[in-house]
């Protein structure tokens, strides 16, 4: 765990080097402070806030995998995971295992 501030990018580089970390849970404007740099994190789960493209390629110079995650709080629980890549178009639509989503419009209609 970080015991740093976050707004310390280095520090937090230097955290996820040192202690060979190789998943991280973050919010898609994170991944475009950090700058790329010589560690690699196998994977990362985003949350909270829609992924922007601009954001996603930022953090793919130091990430092999984005997921893209929604859930009623992803901080704590995700429903619904998606890996992105820069071609990559549309939301999360893609239930966790065991989990089915049910994505309703205005007016009630189910979107399934």
């Amino acid at each position: 765990v970080f015991s740093g501030k976050l707004t310390d990018t280095l520090a937090y580089q230097n955290h996820l080097k040192d202690n060979q970390i190789q998943f991280i849970k973050t919010t898609p404007l994170y991944l475009s402070v950090i700058d790329e740099f010589d560690y690699r994190v196998k994977r990362c789960f985003v949350g909270g806030e829609k992924l922007e493209k601009s954001q996603l390629v930022a953090g793919l110079k130091w990430i092999d995998e984005i997921y893209d995650e929604y859930g009623p709080t992803e901080t704590t629980v995700g429903v619904a995971l998606k890996q992105k890549m820069p071609a990559t178009q549309g939301g999360v639509d893609t239930g966790l295992w065991g989990v089915n989503i049910i994505t309703l419009r205005k007016i009630i209609q189910s979107c399934k």
